[in-house]
């Protein structure tokens, strides 16, 4: 163990001896969430990894949110879900107005103008938030009501498939707390739509702005919102706690995200998983999550613990980014020979303990829309040599590993870094792939980074291949972010750098067909480019592996995490 490791049980032994056996039962005064790593920042705007998420959830609300039981999107800040109308141009129109009840923190009532300053602050330049940019640039216009501070029109010019959510799933914030100087109060939104109408004054209190809004400040020391859950303390590197709201707003609304039962959520950084499950074993923390597939067996195995152990089925899958963009990885003889080095279903019962299913791509098997009949590419180590052959790869050298000459008459060999994460099911997926490749003369170097490193070098196409995990929307999966050639780049999604002409053209009809069953037919060819390319090495869709104490009911759901803590209610 290392030196970090028993801090951590130190710190988590003395934290589990001070509870308050005097608490009465029925009333949980603090949940314990172990976290593997620390949130970059509690800003959903901003912030890029799940854990931030997770936390964020319980501290901003959107206008309306998926249900975890029905996966059905249902109103939170609203009244009542949209009245929606279209125009004979296909503009659609979404007609809204805010709950009464609904206040900040500050008393003040949560109107239709915290809407539209949240909509332009994702459109100001210098924000670091390409993913909601990208999104919130389909909304055509927002109008509010002059008479009614509470209700508002959006409409967007066509018929995209996720409209609604983008008007109505992305958290709200205050303007008097993100915005104390006023700053965007008098800029339209249309203005930041179309930066030419912006004057100098304009971008000079943008770049003012940006400069605030992305500042540590307001990602560690300002973060309000409109949830059941104020933020109270972050300690670096140790833990974060958020404290229940008194006379909150939002404790009749019926919607699971809403409720409150604990008192006090504590997220406790803990990195290293033996730590945590022994931490969780004395009662120091009381929930695990995404335990690793050999831990959770030896648990399951295990009869001298009182934990109990869960395994809901959630959107996610993991796969290996193959970056189409270096020269030995340009041409799709030489991925598709790489991922016949891989036997997933040796993968799946080793690694997972056959918790989990094959993919063949980024459509989540769970979904209508998965292609059934195209099975995952069977190991074949005959198959890669031949394709290997024809990509040009030979051993000119005699050096042991194969070489090619590129079109710009310079020489390659097949000597690539395969990063991952520092988990050892990361490292492992990648020794199964290391191991047959260099059958077949390819040298793969197995490169453990923290996520956060990993994620900004790949960003920037900085590797030839990365373990990676995607985590698909509870709604029809719209591919353009991940898989558009417009979205290759530092600040875009499309981390295989792949760029196909067709897959565009395909991603284009997904968005803009006019309901779920017309867009099947591109799907599928959207998938079989997937699976002619192979861009990217698709492995397994988890199960999610959550152990916690016996003395909570926990609530399951398809939805991320797996489980909800603001409804961890003792027995």
């Amino acid at each position: 163990m290392t030196k970090n490791g028993f801090f951590w049980v130190v710190m988590l032994c003395s934290i589990a001896s001070c509870r308050n056996e005097d608490s009465p039962k029925g009333f949980a005064e603090s949940v314990k969430i172990r976290l593997a790593s620390e949130p970059d920042r509690l800003n959903p705007m901003l912030s890029s990894q799940s854990e931030a998420t997770q936390i964020e959830r319980w501290i901003f609300n959107p206008l309306q949110e998926y249900n975890p039981n029905t996966l059905e999107l249902e109103p939170v800040l609203l009244e009542r879900s949209p009245q929606v109308s279209s125009d004979e141009t296909g503009a659609i129109s979404f007609q809204m107005r805010i709950r009464e009840d609904a206040l900040w923190d500050n008393g003040e009532p949560i109107t239709a103008a915290d809407y539209l300053f949240t909509m332009k602050c994702a459109l100001v330049p210098g924000i670091e938030n390409a993913s909601w940019s990208t999104f919130v640039n389909q909304i055509d216009a927002i109008e509010l009501d002059a008479e009614d501070p509470l209700s508002l029109a959006v409409s967007v010019s066509d018929a995209y498939m996720q409209a609604e959510e983008i008007v109505t799933g992305f958290s709200v914030y205050p303007a008097y707390a993100y915005d104390p100087k006023h700053q965007l109060r008098e800029i339209s939104f249309s203005a930041l739509k179309s930066p030419a109408l912006l004057t100098r004054i304009d971008s000079l209190q943008l770049d003012s702005f940006a400069t605030q809004f992305n500042s540590a400040k307001f990602s560690r020391e300002v973060v309000v919102g409109s949830g059941p859950y104020e933020f109270v303390e972050w300690q670096a590197q140790q833990s974060l706690t958020l404290r229940k709201k008194s006379n909150w707003w939002g404790r009749n609304v019926d919607h699971p995200l809403l409720l409150a039962e604990p008192e006090e959520i504590k997220y406790y950084f803990i990195p290293e998983e033996q730590t945590a499950l022994t931490s969780l074993k004395d009662a120091g923390i009381d929930l695990v999550s995404e335990i690793s597939p050999e831990q959770f067996q030896l648990l399951k195995n295990q009869q001298n613990h009182s934990l109990k152990l869960k395994t809901p089925s959630v959107l996610q899958y993991f796969y290996i980014a193959y970056n189409n963009s270096h020269p030995a990885l340009k041409d799709s003889k030489t991925r598709r020979a790489i991922s016949h080095l891989m036997d997933l279903g040796d993968l799946i019962d080793e690694l997972f303990y056959g918790q989990g299913l094959q993919t063949i791509g980024p459509v989540h098997p769970s979904k209508q829309a998965y292609a059934e009949d195209l099975s995952p590419l069977p190991l074949d180590p005959d198959l890669a040599r031949s394709l290997l052959r024809d990509a040009g790869w030979s051993d000119s050298d005699g050096d042991g590993i194969l070489d090619r000459t590129t079109t710009e008459g310079s020489r390659v060999d097949l000597d690539l870094r395969l990063f991952t994460t520092r988990s050892q099911l990361s490292q492992d997926v990648g020794v199964l792939l290391k191991q047959e490749a260099e059958k077949v003369g390819m040298r793969i170097t197995i490169v453990p980074m923290d996520f956060r490193a990993m994620l900004q070098d790949v960003r920037a196409g900085q590797f030839e291949m990365a373990c990676l995990a995607s985590r698909p929307p509870i709604g029809d999966y719209d591919p353009y972010p991940n898989w558009h050639s417009a979205n290759i780049g530092p600040q875009g999604n499309n981390l295989c750098r792949f760029a196909n002409p067709e897959m565009d053209s395909i991603i284009e009809s997904i968005r803009f067909a006019p309901n779920a069953e017309a867009r099947l037919p591109y799907y599928r060819r959207f998938q079989e480019i997937i699976f002619e390319e192979q861009p990217a090495l698709f492995l397994v869709a988890p199960a999610m592996r959550i152990a916690h104490g016996e003395g909570f009911d926990l609530i399951t759901s398809s939805m991320r995490p797996g489980y909800f803590e603001n409804t961890m209610a003792p027995f």
